[in-house]
């Protein structure tokens, strides 16, 4: 649990237990709320106001480090595949099928098509 919700949880428990309710009964209130279906959505509302009101439009950024940027979304796409491990197996599947089966096309017409044929002279047949 984050320390956030620690001391939240703490002044709720605390609050419950002044007002005259068993420890247990506070107890449950606290996870009730912890539990409340819309707990994420109040916090996003929150995240949401303690942020830049300004709208960030591409390419205005003055100090733009790509290397960092970059760096940046590999992190978060190695964060994204491996929470779905079923999506990174089928998507690394596909992408070892596809790359396969270019590979195996391309040696085909290479071979067929493209290089010309053992012939001293080819005109002649």
């Amino acid at each position: 649990m984050s320390k956030n919700y620690r001391s939240i949880s703490k002044e709720d428990y605390e609050r419950a237990l002044s007002s005259g309710v068993s420890e247990d009964e506070a107890r449950e209130q606290v996870v009730k709320q912890l539990r409340a279906p819309d707990l994420l959505g109040r916090e996003l509302k929150h995240a949401e106001r303690c942020g830049s009101q300004q709208p960030v439009t591409p390419g205005t950024r003055k100090e733009a480090n790509i290397f960092a940027d970059l760096l940046q979304d590999v992190r978060c796409a190695l964060r994204m595949l491996a929470k779905n491990p079923a999506f990174t197996v089928i998507a690394i599947v596909a992408l070892a099928l596809g790359i396969g089966a270019n590979s195996a096309i391309f040696s085909v017409v290479d071979a067929v098509l493209l290089r010309s044929l053992p012939f001293n002279i080819p005109n002649n047949w």
